[in-house]
């Protein structure tokens, strides 16, 4: 006859055991869930920052944009106005062209506003110069009737005049101008600044996102717990409770082999945890 009292010694001592291990087991998880929980809302919050600052730097850029913008229309208008009167009709310039024209003219090269500009504005300077060349046509046939009443369309009004105009300005509206500008730009910097401060912060927490991660075999675990809970706990007080039934058919060397056998799954699963957080290190 088998020992009860050596039963409920492996049932208890099995029952202790599984519950050690589901215990830290469910601490391990929940403890790594709650960091990965952490610092993915660190992610989204540094994201969320990194997202509204951009919009602050564009808003600069668009001040930026249109001060120098604002710049390059006093500088194109003008030599466009001045250009218009000489170039060919029947072989207008290439954009390029144009460009090169403007380099040659200004003695410097255009910046980029001025660049984008000459672009925007090459087609209507084509059709200008079209339209001029059809007047001036125009009023070369009518010269012969009224040689005074089209002199004002043959010929524009001198560079001088327009920059006065159009391109000179009072010195206080400038001086606005540049404190916006170098304010816009200071202010940019500082976005920008903050902003390569947070995407490193960024960078660190996704880093230690990719190394906190739940166990390998993680299933395995509850599979083996499970398993020794059955083996050791369950089924030696099943036997006992029915012992007359099954006192035929399972000795007492059956139920050490099962209980050992649920030790053995536990330490398979403790031993591959640790073979894993090893070889990650």
């Amino acid at each position: 006859m088998i020992d009860l009292g050596w039963l409920y010694a492996i049932a208890e001592s099995s029952a202790a055991f599984v519950a050690i291990v589901a215990a830290f087991f469910t601490t391990k998880i929940l403890s790594i869930a709650s960091e990965k929980s952490t610092l993915l809302n660190r992610v989204k919050l540094l994201t969320k920052e990194i997202e509204q600052r951009n919009e602050v730097v564009e808003t600069y850029q668009e001040d930026i944009d249109r001060i120098w913008f604002k710049w390059a229309e006093e500088t194109v208008e003008p030599f466009l106005e001045d250009i218009k009167y000489e170039v060919n009709p029947d072989s207008p310039p290439s954009v390029e062209e144009l460009i090169d024209l403007f380099k040659e003219t200004e003695r410097r090269d255009p910046n980029e506003y001025e660049q984008e500009l000459l672009k925007k504005k090459y087609s209507a300077f084509v059709e200008k110069v079209k339209e001029i060349a059809k007047e001036r046509e125009e009023a070369r046939k009518a010269l012969y009737k009224s040689p005074y009443s089209v002199v004002g369309q043959l010929f524009g009004v001198t560079r001088e005049l327009r920059l006065l105009t159009t391109k000179l300005k009072l010195p206080e509206e400038m001086r606005r101008e540049v404190e916006k500008l170098d304010k816009a730009y200071d202010k940019q910097e500082e976005e920008l600044k903050a902003i390569s401060l947070l995407e490193l912060r960024k960078t660190e927490y996704e880093e230690q996102l990719k190394s906190v991660s739940f166990p390998k075999y993680i299933w395995l675990g509850f599979g083996s717990l499970i398993y020794f809970a059955f083996v050791g706990v369950t089924v030696p007080l099943i036997y006992v409770l029915f012992m007359q039934q099954f006192q035929q058919y399972i000795s007492e060397l059956h139920v050490l082999t099962l209980f050992l056998s649920g030790l053995i799954v536990i330490f398979l699963y403790l031993y591959l945890e640790i073979r894993q957080a090893i070889s990650q290190k």
